[in-house]
């Protein structure tokens, strides 16, 4: 039993391996949904920049993001800059840099074997959303918790080594 046991753990964990999605997988699916990204590619590093809009009366957003194999995508918005409301510099559930936080890395909500283009990309029109009706209201719609109030367990903020 204890055999079988230790040969289904292995099972799972090669299942896992093989569901890793290659940088040629995610080049080519983000090409195809979203035609108008420029994207480039080299040494194991995908990025794409390209405009979101999140809503019909949105502006649109230049966006930035960079996928190294191993880590987590990261985003930055590139113009407009990101700013604060009323004259204060602080803007809600951001990175430094700034950058968006989209998700939890602990949480495990994005994965390797997740299409940037089916996350990443909506995860920051749906953030350039709730940015722009904070800006309006005051009020961060978005859930999660922020990184300038997570704990240093929960913050757990994408690695950045190797950022551009």
């Amino acid at each position: 039993m204890s055999f079988q046991s230790a040969r289904t753990h292995s099972s799972v964990r090669n299942t896992r391996q093989s569901s890793r999605l290659t940088l040629g997988q995610q080049m080519a699916k983000m090409q195809t949904l979203f035609p108008g990204f420029r994207s480039s590619w080299r040494n194991g590093v995908g990025e794409w920049t390209g405009t979101v809009k999140p809503s019909g009366m949105s502006q649109e957003y230049r966006v930035r993001i960079q996928y190294h194999l191993g880590d987590f995508p990261k985003v930055w918005v590139v113009s407009p800059a990101l700013r604060g409301r009323d004259g204060s510099s602080r803007i809600p559930h951001v990175y430094p840099g700034p950058r968006p936080c989209l998700f939890l890395p602990k949480s495990e909500e994005w994965a390797d074997d997740k299409y940037v283009c089916d996350t990443i990309v909506p995860w920051t029109s749906l953030w350039l959303y709730y940015y722009e009706v904070w800006h309006a209201t005051g009020d961060w719609l978005g859930k999660g918790v922020h990184p300038e109030g997570a704990s240093p367990a929960e913050k757990m903020e994408p690695s950045d080594d190797r950022e551009a």
